[in-house]
């Protein structure tokens, strides 16, 4: 299995430069968070647990969790109810702290989750959506970006590294070019496999 050391050392290989520790560390960084937000089959989030308390009107969104596609409420042991989404602004204006009852709408509002009501129960809900990825530190860390995107985030920290430090024009359109067969490889294969929204996009 690929690891965060594992792809340090083969860009430094690639590139022929074992003076650039800290350089191919941020390079991987940055690439990873440019593809975070992209839905590919190996980042989906499918029914992450949460919960929303008592007398609660939002809820912090989850640490792991990027994008929502869908809010699950488990009403009782045997009923679910969805949530239905709706702009921030139309659930700011809906809101009334004297209407407690189980929520039935929700908007993003920065880092929150807002809901139509007050809560009126402790309630666990299920999210789905896109996974936020989670930064390496350790040699020995891995992801699904080390292993299903490693050829993408390889490609797209090579390319950082050519363009920001190198200054490589060549070797930056290669890696470029290679970066963008792996984006379409995962993006044909994660459309396949039916992950959601298909958004054939290319930055």
């Amino acid at each position: 299995m690929s690891t965060y050391g594992t792809m340090q050392t083969r860009i430094a290989d690639e590139i022929a430069r074992s003076d650039l520790t800290s350089q191919i560390q941020y390079a991987i960084l940055d690439a990873i968070k440019a593809y975070e937000s992209e839905e590919f089959w190996f980042n989906r989030l499918y029914r992450s647990t949460a919960s929303i308390s008592l007398s609660e009107m939002s809820m912090t969104l989850p640490s792991n969790v990027l994008a929502i596609d869908k809010i699950v409420v488990q009403v009782n042991s045997s009923v679910e109810d969805y949530l239905i989404a709706r702009d921030a602004s139309f659930i700011l204006s809906a809101q009334t702290p004297t209407t407690l009852r189980q929520p039935k709408e929700y908007a993003i509002y920065g880092d929150r989750i807002l809901f139509d009501c007050v809560s009126d129960n402790d309630y666990t809900i299920y999210i789905s959506g896109t996974e936020k990825a989670t930064a390496p530190s350790g040699s020995s860390d891995t992801s699904a970006w080390f292993v299903q995107g490693e050829e993408l985030i390889r490609n797209r920290a090579k390319a950082n590294l050519y363009l920001d430090v190198i200054m490589d024009a060549d070797n930056y359109a290669k890696c470029k070019q290679r970066e963008k067969e792996a984006f379409d490889y995962l993006k044909a294969k994660s459309n396949v496999r039916g992950s959601g929204r298909i958004r054939p996009t290319w930055f």
